[in-house]
């Protein structure tokens, strides 16, 4: 049977799946289906644990002890990342909720990215291979210390984005891609021909989209809230009312609806030429964010 035949009965065969069919399709053809392909270039670090385990040490007398016995417990460790991680993947294994990873960004600057005790410059023509195997056996081992409702968060820069991008679907799933955030990085931004770049990117991925906690929000940053009042510090925020375009009562009829004001009145939204409007949250909303105290302003009182 040849493999024009084979890929015929893998086609026709039932109880699997249309991604586990390419999957053996792929199998047979001897390549992928869809990814990165580039040449696998071995670390010595690699070769060398196959015979040798790496073990963590204390060192007591650089412990920070913290008098509150309710702090936590921290562990700083120092060495060789593929080393922490293969320690880790015996104590930690799945019950890590959030990893952040800076790899070296393959820049071919010197002091940026070493393969093997060696810097890769931009004239090495396995520099993409490397960083690529580098970065994979890494991958693949924080995937393995993350809870199944863990996040993992990757800083990178316009020299690896793309292929991380795809090395990270390929590890993590493409269905558990969060998102890519662009990130203002420096002032001046590196120096370019053509377009002075002032912004790298954080590549977001979960263990399992479906599993992990959801973002509900922002805490609020203290540092930031320049206003204060008998309630505490605050920072001025966007108005209640809503405002322009579709900010009559008639609009949205279900966001007309008094709140408590600062005396226990009913408090309606009034636009400025005195009729009536509408708020800009919901009524579950509104109410909840009225209960807290977040809540400021001068309120027009409907008479």
């Amino acid at each position: 049977m040849n493999k024009r035949e084979l890929a015929k009965k893998i086609r026709t065969l039932e109880g699997l799946s249309n991604d586990e069919k390419s999957d053996l399709l792929a199998l047979l053809h001897g390549q992928k289906k869809y990814g990165l392909v580039w040449e696998d270039k071995p670390e010595d670090v690699e070769t060398q644990m196959v015979n040798e385990l790496p073990v963590l040490t204390e060192v007591k007398e650089r412990a920070i002890v913290s008098e509150d016995e309710d702090a936590p417990h921290h562990i700083l460790i120092e060495g060789n990342n593929l080393h922490a991680l293969t320690a880790l993947s015996y104590t930690h294994a799945g019950r890590i909720n959030v990893i952040y990873i800076d790899p070296p960004y393959n820049t071919g600057k010197k002091d940026d990215f070493k393969y093997n005790d060696r810097w890769v410059d931009k004239e090495d023509s396995y520099r993409h291979s490397k960083w690529l195997s580098f970065m994979k056996k890494r991958l693949e081992m924080a995937k393995g210390l993350l809870a199944e409702t863990g996040v993992i968060f990757l800083s990178i820069d316009d020299n690896e984005q793309a292929q991380l991008k795809l090395l990270c679907d390929e590890v993590f799933g493409e269905s558990n891609h969060i998102a890519t955030i662009c990130r203002q990085a420096i002032k001046g931004g590196s120096r370019s021909e053509n377009i002075r770049t002032v912004h790298d990117y954080v590549h977001v991925y979960a263990k399992s989209i479906e599993l992990m906690q959801k973002f509900t929000g922002y805490e609020k940053d203290e540092l930031n809230l320049e206003l204060t009042d008998d309630k505490g510090a605050y920072t001025k925020g966007r108005e209640l009312n809503k405002w322009g375009a579709g900010s009559r009562r008639e609009d949205s009829p279900t966001m007309w609806f008094p709140i408590s004001g600062p005396n226990g009145e009913d408090v309606y939204p009034i636009r400025n030429d005195g009729s009536d409007g509408r708020w800009r949250w919901g009524k579950k909303k509104m109410l909840k964010a009225v209960s807290e105290n977040d809540v400021r302003g001068n309120f027009k009182i409907k008479n």
